[in-house]
């Protein structure tokens, strides 16, 4: 035996000891990866969720659908349409929901929005999650899927809910006059601004139900203002955290108005979602049930279901709400001479503030947390920062008004909150101002 094989047989020894070693290592780290990725999918997982979502199906959408149709077409201010709102009304009934009927009327036209509720359990929350779709059709329109579609996934989703509970109140509302300049909507919100209800968020959805491509099965247009661009990121989390029960993806669009448009007008958050393929169906005859396809509206029901169940379980950890000046009102200087719900005014000034000669802001904070600072801003620019530390005795509010220049035309009012642990909060509203510059309040 040649000392070079020698060497060699003892370096191949060494060698294939060392293999069971090494390999034992790499599974152990294998199985390491694979039990923290499992631990953290169970994590993501809420296993209440996947309850929900498995009791979606095409059969129980399709039941609500076809109960609607019976009611065809539903034009505002027909017998036919206050029909088809005692049906969904006795539909909530049977969930054992507290249902009612909220009668309207706007310029000749009388109709009925109705509305149900899922009672949120926790006594420190007034929140309110609101799902909402619109039951009138166009005048010559059975209206399967423009807003049949939307009702029925609403019901679908109602009649899931309601065996569960969440921290805050689930609220379901079918619209009525959509088709006629979203003339429900817009008398609910007035409504419900009026009584200072805290609409944390609301998910419109409208003409959901017809695709034929590839891609449209696969996508849901979600329409969204920048401001309320949380929402769309909460429904993509929710698409990848449930995707294996869902399978769909959401497109993000500018925002355009419909009934979510009344929400957002009045200061709340809003969306809508809807249907990825052109309008093909709506507003005409041939909007009938079979053009619906429930494999693709049953997705987008699993989708808002995880969604709006997961939104009312949601800790709210910060809010900031704008108190003064409110909404849909005039002010002369502090003090709100009118508001605009008792006027006929066009949809463009729906909603908006006028202001004369200035006016205090306040705000409503909702944390368990030490507040840092406040910022004012007009138009996105810095007007004032408010410190807490240093002015702990001091009012949280601000005055509007012009600086080098007066404030003239529109304006968008924004406010933010900064905790000590970094969280931000933010809201706005849009105003019309006509005040003074700093050289007259210095005057003063």
């Amino acid at each position: 035996m040649n000392k070079n094989y020698l060497q060699k047989s003892v370096v191949l020894l060494i060698v294939m000891s060392t293999i069971p070693i090494l390999s034992s290592s790499i599974t152990t780290i294998d199985a390491q990866i694979i039990e923290k990725t499992e631990d953290m999918t169970c994590q993501n997982y809420d296993l209440n969720i996947v309850d929900m979502i498995n009791q979606v199906n095409d059969s129980l959408i399709y039941k609500y659908l076809d109960g609607l149709m019976d009611f065809s077409p539903r034009y505002t201010g027909t017998i036919i349409c206050n029909q088809a709102a005692e049906y969904i009304y006795n539909e909530f009934n049977k969930m054992g929901l507290y249902a009612y009927i909220d009668e309207w009327k706007h310029l000749g036209y009388r109709s009925q929005n109705v509305v149900a509720n899922i009672n949120g359990t926790d006594p420190h929350s007034d929140a309110v999650f609101i799902l909402c779709a619109h039951y009138d059709t166009a005048e010559n329109s059975p209206g399967a899927n423009d807003d049949g579609s939307g009702v029925a996934m609403m019901l679908s989703i109602a009649s899931v809910l309601h065996h569960y509970s969440f921290n805050h109140t689930i609220r379901f509302v079918a619209f009525a006059g959509e088709e006629l300049g979203m003339l429900g909507s817009q008398k609910y919100v007035r409504k419900t601004y009026d009584q200072n209800e805290n609409i944390m968020a609301a998910i419109n959805l409208d003409t959901l139900g017809y695709t034929e491509t590839e891609r449209g099965g696969r996508y849901v247009q979600m329409l969204c203002p920048e401001r309320n661009m949380w929402i769309s990121t909460f429904f993509q989390n929710i698409t990848k955290t449930y995707n294996n029960y869902i399978n769909l993806n959401i497109e993000i669009l500018p925002n355009h108005p419909c009934d979510h448009d009344s929400f957002t007008q009045f200061g709340y958050d809003a969306i809508m979602l809807m249907q990825y393929d052109p309008l093909v169906y709506f507003h005409g005859p041939d909007d009938v049930i079979d053009h619906i396809n429930f494999t693709y509206l049953n997705k987008i029901t699993k989708l808002v279901t995880a969604a709006i169940a997961s939104l009312a379980d949601k800790p709210i950890e910060l809010q900031i709400r704008i108190v003064t000046p409110m909404e849909d009102s005039f002010y002369l200087f502090d003090k709100r001479i009118f508001k605009h719900s008792n006027l006929y005014l066009s949809r463009a000034r729906f909603g908006r503030t006028y202001i004369l000669g200035s006016c205090i802001v306040r705000v409503n904070i909702t944390t368990n947390e030490e507040v840092e600072k406040i910022i004012y801003c007009i138009d996105d620019f810095h007007q004032l920062t408010y410190k807490s530390k240093l002015y702990p005795d001091k009012p949280i509010e601000w005055r509007i008004r012009g600086y080098d220049s007066a404030l003239t035309g529109k304006h968008k009012l924004g406010v933010y909150v900064y905790t000590v642990t970094g969280k931000v909060a933010y809201d706005e509203m849009d105003i019309t101002a006509f005040t003074f510059n700093r050289y007259y309040w210095w005057f003063l």
